[in-house]
């Protein structure tokens, strides 16, 4: 039993050091990829001054030579607060004041897109706060961000906050506040990426759907 487990422990040792940890970066395609030692990972991409994107997550072995990696996070959602008020009898409208809160390189290229019940119920284009009369929904609210799809900074350019439960319908005015910052728009979702070892790594690139050498710095 005791050899068996020796056996084993010298497999995984061998099969771990195949994987070598550190920084992997390249200026010809501007990535750079830090596989650490406690299974965690970290990504940067940036082409120019006017493009980035970054990921951070996990990765986990899949062969000798080949990991996978999945970011932290599977979606990036802007935390919606809210307050309510009521009155005694069921209503069929509310007043609806929203209060959006952006980036300063964001204020000006935007369109936000109220949800009722998973519907589009209106378009708040460049509006920053507006008030309007909406009809009590049966399930709950959300919002849709939209970048304008000519500018190139994001890796995305939609965005959709937290659903909203509406609880009662004698709800007579909701106000909603959210802020949307500009990495929510440049963090890359990586839904278990393979990349292969071979001294250097091979990543995926997104852009040129093709992998591409990255080198250990």
């Amino acid at each position: 039993m005791k050899n068996i487990y020796l056996l084993s422990l010298l497999i995984f040792c061998s099969c771990s050091r195949t994987i070598v940890f550190g920084v992997y970066a390249s200026k010809k395609t501007h990535y750079s990829i830090a596989i650490n030692k406690d299974s965690t990972y970290s990504y940067t991409f940036q082409p120019s001054e006017y493009r980035y994107s970054y990921s951070t997550g996990y990765w986990a072995k899949k062969s000798k030579n080949e990991i996978i990696l999945t970011s932290k996070f599977n979606s990036v959602k802007p935390v919606i607060s809210v307050r309510e008020y009521y009155s005694n009898i069921p209503q069929d409208s509310m007043n609806l004041e929203v209060k959006a809160s952006f980036s300063e390189n964001l204020k000006h290229l935007h369109q936000v897109n109220l949800f009722l019940d998973g519907k589009l119920f209106t378009t708040l284009e460049n509006k920053l706060t507006a008030e309007i009369k909406v009809p009590v929904p049966k399930k709950d609210i959300f919002f849709r961000i939209l970048l304008d799809k000519s500018i190139t900074i994001a890796s995305q350019d939609t965005l959709q906050t937290e659903a909203y439960e509406i609880k009662k319908s004698t709800i007579k005015k909701l106000v909603v506040d959210f802020e949307v910052k500009d990495e929510y728009f440049n963090y890359r979702i990586i839904d278990r990426e393979v990349a292969i070892f071979k001294g250097h790594f091979l990543f995926f690139d997104t852009l040129k759907l093709k992998r591409v050498k990255i080198l250990k710095l």
